[in-house]
């Protein structure tokens, strides 16, 4: 799989990036503390108890404020970017939160 070059889906040091399979399904278990990036490919995403339901296709970005889990699936192989969304300030420097993340079995 050829990865594009976003503009607005920068990787960073301290991003994830996770490569899924056609029909793969990931989770992340609080959605509010991340963005989640298409880089290539295309991902449905649906949060916990939320009726909505979002489809990335590449360079495309969501978020979401709610604290709920959010499944990912790919529609197709992709490459999805994970950002930590908030920083906490630690004594006297500041970290990005860890991050949990679960591959989903079929």
């Amino acid at each position: 799989m050829k990865t594009r070059t976003c503009p607005d889906v920068l990787v960073g040091k301290n991003d994830v990036s996770v490569n899924l399979q056609r029909q793969a399904i990931f989770s992340v278990p609080d959605s509010a503390k991340v963005r989640i990036a298409c880089v290539e490919g295309s991902v449905w995403i649906t949060l916990d108890n939320d009726p909505r339901d979002v489809i990335l296709d590449a360079c495309q970005v969501f978020s979401s404020p709610e604290h709920r889990r959010a499944i990912i699936y790919a529609l197709k192989p992709s490459v999805i970017n994970l950002v930590a969304r908030a920083t906490v300030k630690t004594g006297d420097h500041q970290t990005l939160p860890s991050l949990v993340l679960q591959l989903e079995p079929i």
